[in-house]
């Protein structure tokens, strides 16, 4: 069986073309949609787009950002959250961003959102005894975890820096210094 919603208009961009709609009373008996899955077309010219769109209620009307919630009040996957670029949002508990995809910028942040500089940042609030751990269960006594820094180069040169590791730290003047670089180069 097939349900099929079809809107027979002249397609256009943001035309809908069609919407199932979850509605109940809210607390005040008023008739409330609390969510709805509808599809959108995005682009009318030869090569048709639509975007599918899953939407909650969210601080008592339906969210017009496009994005899906699973789990509770206070968890979330979010997809899309700043309407640009396909960014993808994962939070936590009480919607403390916990993994976030930035599409646009094209890297990816843990705990913040990334820093256009780093293609991978990660961030914590210093409540954990560590901002990263590499772990590894293996009962082999010559094996542990271990962190790679590969410079993956064809035509490597002289003096071509292999990989570093560089301290940095903001004074109490929010100015930002480098505490010391730690790094190999090719001989």
């Amino acid at each position: 069986p097939v349900l099929q919603l079809y809107n027979s208009s002249t397609p256009g961009m943001n035309l809908k073309g069609g919407e199932l709609r979850f509605s109940a009373k809210n607390d005040a008996g008023s008739e409330f949609i609390y969510g709805s899955i509808g599809m959108t077309i995005r682009d009318s010219t030869a090569n048709e787009d639509g975007s599918l769109e899953i939407r909650v209620a969210q601080n008592g009307a339906e969210n017009t950002v496009e994005y899906m919630r699973i789990g509770t009040a206070t968890q979330r996957v979010f997809i899309n959250p700043g309407e640009g670029n396909i960014d993808t949002q994962i939070s936590s508990e009480n919607l403390t961003q916990a993994l976030f995809v930035n599409a646009g910028n094209d890297n990816v942040g843990i705990g913040t959102d990334p820093d256009s500089d780093a293609r991978l940042h990660v961030k914590d609030d210093g409540t954990k005894a560590f901002t990263a751990m590499l772990e590894s269960t293996d009962d082999d006594a010559n094996n542990g975890p271990v962190l790679a820094l590969w410079r993956n180069s064809a035509s490597p040169a002289d003096n071509d820096k292999v990989g570093a590791i560089d301290f940095r730290f903001e004074n109490d003047g929010g100015s930002r210094h480098e505490g010391g670089l730690i790094e190999v180069r090719l001989a």
